[in-house]
């Protein structure tokens, strides 16, 4: 009954990754092509998407330490409803031809991003010594979901109204984070404030990531971030420029989101 469950969690929280993932290569894939129809100077085209990446690095120590204090479950459900938000303040921002309202919406996205990136480590919580290496490489695998749905959805929804291009992809956003609301809801988790009072006060995180091998693990994660924003935001502006239809971007954004997760079914072993 016990392995039952912890699979069920794993599984919801795989699920949770593979929408919020979606939502994410959504954004990648046309945030900076909605920016361009929007933005007076071309060099702001690609505001959104720096925006989104913004609104990540922002919050994810105030995400960690609300989840501290209200638990996984409330923590992810408040993630998920700020992509909902997001979203549609995103369309709004499309709808009245304003860039800044498009790059707050995005930057509610990245908030989004920020908490979803905690749903590894939930679920390296919720599994067996034996089973947790499987559990973090079944969550980081809903990325190859996202891969298959995320262009196709953002191809879907770019000309579904057609004088707002690209409005119908956001609020697909919205939709999606709302369907992830819906899966977070069956998620249970002991709180993390419940965790943390069987263990010794840890080590402030000052001392913690001036140590080198957390400096080393830090670089490695910010130039191949970097070089993977740097492609992702670049293609498809540089693929419109060459006049390749909306399908052909979607295409190679999914390749390389395959990529990026495919992988995930091997590292775990």
């Amino acid at each position: 009954m016990l392995q039952n469950t912890m699979h069920r969690q794993v599984l919801i929280l795989a699920s949770s990754q593979s929408l919020f993932q979606t939502v994410s290569v959504m954004v990648m894939t046309i945030g900076g092509l909605a920016g361009a129809n929007i933005a007076n100077i071309p060099t702001l085209a690609t505001l959104p998407i720096a925006s989104m990446f913004l609104g990540t690095a922002l919050m994810m120590f105030p995400a960690s330490m609300l989840m501290a204090r209200v638990g996984r479950r409330n923590g992810f459900l408040f993630g998920a409803f700020l992509g909902v938000l997001g979203g549609i303040i995103a369309s709004i921002g499309i709808f009245y031809s304003s860039l800044m309202l498009l790059a707050l919406g995005t930057l509610c996205v990245g908030a989004y991003q920020s908490f979803a990136q905690f749903y590894r480590f939930a679920a390296s919580e919720v599994a067996t010594d034996a089973f947790r290496s499987r559990a973090i490489s079944w969550v980081m695998a809903g990325g190859i979901v996202a891969a298959l749905i995320g262009p196709t959805l953002a191809r879907f929804g770019g000309p579904l109204f057609q004088h707002l291009e690209y409005i119908g992809s956001f609020l697909i956003i919205s939709i999606i984070s709302l369907v992830a609301m819906g899966i977070l809801s069956s998620l249970h988790i002991a709180d993390t404030v419940e965790q943390k009072s069987d263990f010794t006060a840890g080590r402030p995180w000052q001392q913690i990531v001036f140590q080198p091998t957390y400096l080393v693990a830090l670089f490695g994660a910010v130039t191949g971030y970097g070089i993977m924003i740097l492609g992702m935001t670049a293609t498809p502006i540089a693929m419109r420029h060459s006049h390749h239809e909306l399908g052909s971007i979607t295409t190679v954004i999914q390749l390389h989101v395959l990529g990026m997760f495919l992988p995930s079914f091997f590292t775990g072993n």
